[in-house]
């Protein structure tokens, strides 16, 4: 269950994440979430005593002074081509972690969330989450300063062959943007998310306050500072940032300059699917059902990184087809709705 507040008129929203790069406040949308394929690379430390600063508008904040103790990656792949695929069979996206962690999600037309978590480790044998009952809420798109939204999840925690039940609360607000300095270089217009985290299983209470900045022109997130504590009063910090941040549109761009992305191949009737380009591509677009009927054609239009959404309101489970052409040349792809 989720309750999202919007204090910014969303069409002020679409025209500033797209404007040129200037001091305007940015807006988060799909571009920079990752995609199968991208290899995200992380320093950090676990040291306590970073100050995330001020919150507002048009703010400074210098890290350029961070100090890295170790090394990181998420491999983003398709869920299918990890040992766990079966867990976890809403899974439109995966990671996996040098210490062959596996991480599941769920890209809809305007959510991400977090469904499970998966690994075969030595001495405990398979370890594993799973959101099944209520997934967590990781981010809407779009976007942007003074939005916040609210989450509950739940599921089930298993080792040893053991389960148990876990429920938590999650809260996210975009509290700030501004310019970011890191070790690794400055980023302007960058959005800070501030995120309270609360979960509960059987008798312990997991909390978490962590602060990420993430820019729209970057993909994943730039810096992400946490404070963890637990019913023992243990507290333990985890600082990570972008080593070398990858640009939005060079980790995943398609190899035709008319190509288009989908968001989403696998929604939920009633969910919208998202489509885009990374580059601005004029062409006509139709979207036909399982049997070959045309249920919407597009004769021009103009893809770009705003994208643009295609309902599914009423339409049966099934495979349906997309096709965009553009100067002469076709792209089709699949999209599965249940």
């Amino acid at each position: 269950m989720i309750i999202k507040t919007m204090k910014q008129a969303l069409l002020a929203a679409f025209v500033a994440v797209f404007a040129a790069r200037s001091w305007a406040q940015p807006v988060l949308d799909v571009p920079f979430l990752p995609q199968a394929g991208t290899t995200v690379t992380l320093g950090g430390n676990e040291f306590s005593g970073a100050d995330p600063g001020p919150a507002g508008a048009d703010q400074t904040w210098d890290f350029s002074g961070l100090t890295q103790t170790f090394e990181e990656s998420y491999i983003f792949m398709d869920p299918a081509a990890t040992p766990f695929a079966d867990l976890y069979p809403d899974a439109n996206l995966a990671a996996q972690q040098p210490d062959t962690s596996y991480f599941y999600y769920d890209l809809t037309g305007s959510t991400v969330e977090s469904i499970g978590f998966a690994k075969d480790q030595v001495g405990f044998g398979l370890v594993y989450t799973d959101f099944a009952l209520d997934p967590e809420r990781i981010i809407s798109i779009p976007f942007t300063y003074n939005d916040s939204e609210s989450d509950t999840f739940a599921g089930i925690q298993g080792a040893l062959g053991f389960d148990v039940e876990i429920s938590g609360t999650k809260s996210i607000e975009a509290d700030a943007w501004g310019t970011l300095v890191l070790p690794s270089g400055e980023f302007m217009n960058t959005v800070r998310l501030r995120e309270v985290r609360s979960q509960t299983s059987n008798s312990f209470t997991f909390e978490s306050v962590i602060y990420r900045w993430i820019s729209p022109e970057r993909v994943f997130w730039l810096l992400e500072l946490g404070e963890n504590s637990n019913t023992g009063g243990v507290t333990d910090h985890l600082n990570r940032w972008a080593l070398a941040p990858l640009t939005v549109g060079m980790a995943d761009t398609p190899p035709e300059p008319a190509g288009f992305n989908i968001l989403n191949t696998v929604v939920q009737s009633g969910d919208p699917i998202r489509i885009w380009s990374w580059t601005p591509t004029t062409g006509s677009l139709t979207f036909n059902d399982p049997r070959g009927r045309r249920i919407k054609t597009i004769d021009r239009t103009t893809l770009g990184r705003e994208g643009m959404e295609l309902s599914t309101m009423g339409l049966t489970s099934g495979v349906y087809l997309i096709t965009f052409i553009s100067n002469a040349k076709a792209q089709t792809a699949r999209v599965v709705i249940q």
